[in-house]
């Protein structure tokens, strides 16, 4: 249906316009609760949408198959254009799209909202021809995907990405956010030890460890090797001292993500839904 990806297309124009003329969304701007309320609202607003109209020739070409590869292929490649522009790149034209950071883009989570319309469309027209019984690795599948994507996306208001110095003499129990802003830590945090790997080429920095005491407590944290201190929180190894012989502290990163649960659950679903259909369609073909 051409005219609905005529329309779908000129839709993006209004996030264009206030992405040029605003700048980039602040996901802080829809912390808790109101995250939560404006993703129940798309929900019940897709449902009754369906309800309404789900026979509608616009309504097929919402949900079908077309919409969905003309969706992730806008989804790559916005994401492709943000991830070809260089750290460091001080164009007017790449930080007034949004492309300098591109998943708090105006476009980009309007395309994120698509998919999720889409993706409880296929679901709820799939409920509504062949019911539970029949449809449990189709929704294991798609509604893992929706679950992932909409953990992510309400989450990402209310991430916590924090900064912690962490020196040998005294514990510290704060970090700071990206605007200077102090905030408490439940835990103390000390540096007890810090090695430095380098190659025998050259002398260049291949790997760092630090062991920390968390809550007197001995941890080992390395780049790419994170310390979970709870359900949603983790500690990241991000540098270090460098203009000492013996390094006096390390810089930890503190990640507070409240949605991690719901994205793992979204993918352990997607899993679980694509083995099943795999097995399933192997039967089918064996018999």
């Amino acid at each position: 249906m051409k005219s609905l990806r005529f329309w779908l297309a000129v839709s993006f124009l209004p996030w264009l316009v206030l992405q040029w003329a605003a700048g980039n969304a602040e996901p802080a701007w829809a912390g808790f609760p109101l995250n939560v309320a404006l993703a129940a609202g798309l929900v019940v607003a897709v449902a009754v949408g369906y309800n309404e109209w789900g026979e509608r020739q616009w309504m097929r070409t919402l949900r079908g198959a077309k919409m969905a590869c003309a969706l992730l292929l806008a989804t790559a490649l916005w994401c492709i254009a943000g991830g070809l522009v260089p750290p460091g790149y001080e164009a007017a034209w790449a930080t007034r799209l949004g492309l300098k950071a591109f998943t708090t883009s105006w476009p980009f989570l309007w395309l994120i909202v698509l998919l999720l319309a889409h993706l409880q469309l296929v679901v709820l027209h799939r409920l509504k021809k062949h019911g539970w019984r029949r449809s449990g690795a189709f929704l294991l599948v798609h509604g893992g995907t929706w679950l992932a994507l909409a953990a992510g996306f309400v989450g990402s208001s209310d991430l916590q990405d924090l900064r912690a110095v962490v020196g040998r003499a005294e514990p510290t129990r704060m970090a700071y956010d990206r605007q200077g802003r102090l905030h408490p830590l439940p835990y103390s945090l000390r540096l007890r030890d810090f090695r430095v790997e380098r190659a025998e080429a050259d002398g260049s920095v291949v790997q760092f460890r630090a062991k920390l005491e968390v809550d007197e407590q001995p941890v080992d944290l390395a780049v790419n090797a994170p310390f979970s201190c709870s359900w949603n929180e983790d500690l990241y190894l991000l540098s270090y001292d460098t203009h000492s012989p013996s390094v006096q502290y390390c810089v930890v990163q503190v990640v507070r993500e409240g949605d991690k649960p719901f994205l793992w659950l979204g993918i352990v679903c997607l899993m679980v839904g694509v083995v099943w259909q795999t097995v399933t369609s192997k039967r089918m073909a064996d018999k």
